[in-house]
């Protein structure tokens, strides 16, 4: 083959490739949306009947907590309603009790108790709960999930006995699940609820140590898998994973048969953020334990699965919030760092969810007073731009991460399609067998 034909041939397999891969995961970028429009941190995104809902906290002193309406997935309609006294969305949701499938607004009152909001049509609210759940030290409502055919909810409970678990089967009749704190006054926080393998698990924040993992089989009595003194003595499975400075397991998501938990550390601990695993629910492996390897991720709020990758999003105080994705859940790939441009306002993932097909990222500056900030972003993809390239040093920039691979280290000896990072990188092979001195990249 003379090097004419061998290039023709080369070309021929960049656009194969190219086919091949135009339906595969591919870099991607985030944009802004909603940009002149000026809000708290983005607690909440849910996609509910066709259109997209953000739940927000104040932006100032002067200001209320916001519910916003997209119809389009990039135009916000404010649909807050000020009767409604809600001082902060923290959780968006839908549940069917019966009547259909209603949308359920949780969080906090403007009295500062746990509250419920319930709306048939997406535009009009309810008060369900007001008042704690007969509680006053129940402050909010971050963690909710279905399951047997219940929507339960989990609380924030700092004074008194801990955070507790209510169900309902209609949304509107509730009945507290389990000992307050599940039975430790020290899991002050119900972090996150999810289903995973038949069964309910509850994730707490604690006020000190390490944080606790329980589930139930029935939403009604509940036994401890991580934490000192579990019945089962699984791998990994005192208090924290072990580790005493795991206090907050706010983030939970089932992801290629695995139950995966991400982990929150105190920024002035000077600690990484994690992430864990298990297969069965009692024995864990940790999947990442250095915040991604920049010690600024001290932790990590939302996970969530889209097109088939599990998507982390990290808190970074000191360089803003980062996005990773992994399409095995154990090596992962960067989307974006330095909060997207926006360090200051953006140093949390604070909320992520699908709609229409779309991924939509909720941020937040970690402020929860008067100079609380944050923005929306969605996802879009880059189309690969195809080069052909010779033997040498190919480097090329992924936000902060630069990387530098000798093009000859990265053949093969068939024509394989090797993830590296976010790009593809195709090798040839010529009529005898060996190696062509050409790479296909996408770039």
């Amino acid at each position: 083959m003379n090097r004419y034909s061998m290039q023709q041939h080369l070309v021929h397999l960049c656009l194969t490739a190219a086919l091949l891969l135009a339906a595969s995961p591919g870099t991607a970028g985030l944009v802004q949306i909603a940009e002149g429009t000026t809000f708290g941190q983005v607690e909440s995104l849910y996609s509910y009947n066709g259109s997209l809902y953000v739940g927000t906290r104040p932006s100032s002193a002067s200001a209320d907590s916001q519910l916003f309406r997209s119809d389009d997935g990039s135009t916000l309609t404010d649909i807050t309603d000020p009767g409604m006294g809600m001082g902060n969305p923290r959780s968006l949701t839908s549940f069917d009790g019966g009547s259909g499938e209603d949308l359920y607004v949780l969080g906090l009152s403007n009295s500062n108790d746990s509250a419920v909001w319930r709306s048939s049509d997406g535009s009009s609210f309810s008060t369900i709960v007001s008042n704690g759940f007969g509680d006053a030290f129940n402050t909010d409502t971050p963690a909710y999930a279905e399951f047997n055919g219940e929507l339960f909810v989990g609380t924030r409970n700092d004074g008194g006995g801990g955070g507790e678990i209510w169900r309902s089967s209609d949304g509107t009749s509730w009945t507290q699940s389990g000992a307050d704190g599940l039975g430790d006054s020290n899991n002050a926080r119900i972090g996150s609820l999810v289903e995973f393998d038949g069964m309910l698990y509850a994730t707490t924040q604690t006020v000190s140590g390490g944080a606790e993992i329980h589930r139930s089989s029935d939403g009604l009595s509940w036994e401890m898998v991580v934490g000192d003194g579990n019945s089962y003595g699984g791998t990994n499975s005192t208090d924290g994973f072990g580790y005493g400075s795991n206090f907050s397991l706010f983030a939970s998501v089932v992801y290629e048969d695995h139950l995966y938990v991400g982990v929150r550390k105190k920024v002035s601990s000077g600690k990484d953020a994690e992430l864990w695993r298990t297969l069965d629910g009692i024995n864990w492996e940790a999947v990442m334990r250095d915040g991604f390897g920049d010690s600024a991720n001290s932790g990590i709020m939302d996970m969530i699965v889209y097109n088939g990758q599990l998507i982390v999003g990290t808190i970074n105080n000191a360089e803003g919030a980062e996005l990773w994705s992994s399409v095995d859940g154990s090596n992962f790939n960067l989307l974006a760092d330095d909060g997207f441009g926006n360090a200051t306002d953006n140093v949390q993932v604070r909320s992520l969810a699908v709609h229409a097909g779309r991924l939509y990222v909720g941020t937040g500056n970690d402020q929860h007073g008067t100079i609380s900030a944050g923005e929306l972003h969605l996802m879009v993809p880059v189309a690969p731009v195809w080069a052909l390239l010779v033997p040498g040093m190919l480097s090329m920039r992924l936000g902060k991460k630069r990387l530098a691979k000798d093009a000859e280290t990265q053949r093969k000896s068939s024509w394989p399609e090797t993830s590296w990072q976010n790009r593809t990188i195709v090798a040839e092979r010529s009529d005898a067998g060996r190696l062509s001195p050409y790479l296909c990249v996408s770039v």
